[in-house]
């Protein structure tokens, strides 16, 4: 059951509820995926884990020179990460002046 979505026109209203129905898939896939592999945080405490990680590409304006910064994952950032299957969220990007 879905609660009413004040939109003027159906493709936002579809658009919300496809949104709506995604993120409650997404949520309900963290938290048993984690259970299945021993992982005991709610869906909201692992992406509190994972808040930190950020990938982050920093430019000048008119200039092509891009800076990529990842932080380096922590233990228990790691182990959401490994409980979830994520194996490449640090990924293979160039590091310093692109």
């Amino acid at each position: 059951k879905t609660r009413p979505v004040f939109h003027w026109k159906p493709e936002p209203v579809c658009a919300h509820r496809f949104l709506c129905v995604l993120s409650y898939w997404l949520t309900r896939w963290i938290e048993l995926e984690g259970r299945s592999k021993g992982l005991k945080l709610t869906a909201e405490g692992a992406l509190e884990r994972l808040r930190r990680v950020n990938l982050y590409e920093l430019g000048i304006p008119g200039v092509s020179v891009r800076w990529w910064d990842l932080k380096e994952l922590r233990a228990e950032e790691r182990g959401v990460a490994d409980a979830l299957g994520v194996e490449n969220l640090v990924v293979d990007l160039p590091t310093g002046l692109a």
